[in-house]
């Protein structure tokens, strides 16, 4: 097992689409992070598309973690055909051994045989090029339905990028996403959340009917 740090790690320091700061953290950054925290791993997330970056970017982002002694492992977001198909290539690019994906994207909700059909279809290319694809559960879909997927394609180089939150969405606590999709577990989405009780007080009127 190794220990990292994600680019959503640094959530708010990379920014979300209407809370920009004023300067960014870039991967470079987040090399200087990994070896501040003395870990040797970091996960280019969908936030920080590296689905934006050239070859040339890729392979030299590559070549200057490998001078610090960390490795890269990418990932995406909106399972298509074709964005699976990028995401390979930048996984092959940044010599990442996991590729992590989340299915849905933005207006972007696919059904369970196109998922898949998609996945079934990137197979060969994923044995190949020794990549394995990391399902990330989320609240669209119960814990059931992604065991179902990966059970369905019934390859190593399928398994579940498990996530220890994201299912509360779905009505889902730690223990029923772990003890359903912990087998399938090929990397483990570690999060510090703290949940409370929200308390509203109304004055409530009675009505009374007297019959």
């Amino acid at each position: 097992m190794k220990l990292g740090i994600s680019t959503y790690t640094y959530t708010w320091a990379v920014g979300i689409s209407n809370n920009m700061p004023e300067h960014p953290m870039n991967l470079e950054d987040l090399f200087v992070k990994a070896r501040e925290l003395d870990v040797g791993l970091i996960q280019v997330a969908d936030n920080m598309p590296a689905d934006r970056m050239s070859d040339s970017e890729l392979e030299g982002h590559h070549e200057a973690a490998e001078a610090l002694g960390i490795e890269i492992e990418t990932g995406g977001r909106g399972m298509t055909e074709s964005s699976l198909e990028k995401h390979i290539h930048i996984a092959e690019k940044l010599h990442s051994p996991l590729l992590r994906f989340v299915i849905d994207g933005q207006d972007y909700k696919p059904d369970m045989d196109t998922i898949l059909g998609i996945i079934s279809n990137a197979l060969p290319v994923l044995e190949q090029k020794n990549i394995v694809l990391a399902i990330e559960n989320y609240e669209r879909f119960r814990t059931r339905d992604f065991a179902n997927i990966i059970e369905r394609t019934g390859s190593d180089y399928v398994g579940i990028c498990l996530d220890s939150v994201n299912s509360l969405g779905a009505g889902e606590g730690i223990q029923t996403v772990v003890e359903m999709l912990g087998p399938l577990t090929v990397n483990l989405h570690i999060k510090e959340f703290t949940i409370k009780r929200i308390t509203v007080c109304r004055r409530v009127r009675q009505a009374y009917i007297r019959l």
